[in-house]
């Protein structure tokens, strides 16, 4: 199972956003209101830095304080999302990633990790449901397709198993030979079952 990795930066729609927030509260003469959101998008990039680390507790409370200081914002609460998971919390984490995707419905880091989740959870129909919105977002992303075989394969659904590890193994990238190897092997086994 792979998981998104917290990227300290902020794609740039999110970017623009941000920058409109604070050009508005700048303009309203509001120093409080800018200084939460440059203090929060400080805390995201302080977070992953505490990942990287190793640090995951610290993590978790700079993206939980970055979340609440501008919940707008979908990285803030992912990121509070994948530092649960990462802590063995999914159940907990999905929480955070269905708040992500309600902010914005095309932020498809949110429901990829909602399917990590789910999947985790053992919930492998809601899981096929977020991966395959997450692919509407992020077409010919490898690790939904290797996901996919995985959760198909467990709901005894053998041939869309079987197409999305091969659609996986058609698209990955040279660096994921192991993972190459291993999406052979289940179709492998599901061929002898």
């Amino acid at each position: 199972m792979y998981m998104t990795v917290v990227e300290p930066f902020m794609n740039s729609k999110i970017l623009s956003l941000t920058l409109i927030f604070l050009t508005a509260a700048m303009s309203c003469q509001n120093e409080t209101i800018s200084e939460q959101l440059t203090r929060a998008a400080q805390l995201n990039v302080d977070g992953a830095e505490y990942i990287n680390q190793g640090k995951l507790d610290r993590a978790l409370a700079a993206f939980s304080e970055a979340y609440s200081l501008n919940p707008k914002i979908p990285d803030y609460s992912n990121n509070v999302g994948v530092v649960l998971l990462n802590q063995g919390k999914p159940a907990e984490a999905i929480k955070y990633f269905i708040i992500a995707g309600e902010t914005d419905k095309e932020y498809a880091r949110a429901f990829y990790n909602q399917g990590v989740c789910y999947q985790s959870l053992g919930n492998n129909l809601k899981a096929i449901e977020s991966y395959s919105y997450a692919l509407t977002l992020i077409p010919n992303t490898p690790e939904i397709y290797f996901n996919l075989g995985i959760v198909y394969s467990r709901s005894g659904e053998k041939k869309k198993a079987k197409e999305n590890y091969n659609k996986f193994i058609s698209i990955a990238p040279v660096q994921y030979e192991l993972q190459i190897r291993d999406a052979r092997r289940k179709i492998e086994e599901l061929d002898s079952k």
